[in-house]
This record gives structure tokens, C-alpha cells and sequence, in this order.
């Protein structure tokens, strides 16, 4: 498994990912979560394509995304 930044190839993935774990969290928290919002989501992590604040990586492993992360520097 590798760590790398992200990528805009990387997106459909990604909002994959995010979806299921937005999912998991509606279900343990009762509904807490609203549905995910695929243009909400897609924001941020393309954002930091052009930003020098905001960090997006993906871990890949055999072409696969298990995880990614998106932070903003403070």
C-alpha cells in the first residue's frame, strides 16, 4: 500500500469511499448523518488541487482507494 496526494482520476473513488462511510455513520448514529451530497463532497478534495491549504491524499493499493484523508492548514 502506498500513500500518495490526490488526483483528479481519483474521484469517483473517492466519493465511493465517502459514501460508505457516511453510511455506516447514518446507521450507528440513527440517521444523524444526511445523504451524502456528491458535489459537497467533491469540493474539498478538488480544491486541493489548487490549493496550498487545503491536502488531499489517497492510500492505493493495486489500483484500489481503501482510504483518503482531507485536511485544511490552520
Amino acid at each position: 500500500m502506498k500513500i500518495r496526494k490526490f488526483e483528479k482520476e481519483d474521484i469517483l473513488q473517492v466519493l465511493e469511499l465517502c459514501r460508505e462511510v457516511r453510511n455506516h455513520h447514518r446507521e450507528f448514529l440513527g440517521g444523524y448523518f444526511a445523504e451524502q451530497d456528491d458535489e459537497m463532497e467533491k469540493v474539498g478534495f478538488m480544491q486541493s488541487l489548487e490549493s496550498d491549504k487545503i491536502i488531499a491524499l489517497v492510500a492505493e493499493e493495486e489500483n484500489e482507494i481503501p482510504g483518503s484523508l482531507l485536511a485544511e492548514r490552520k
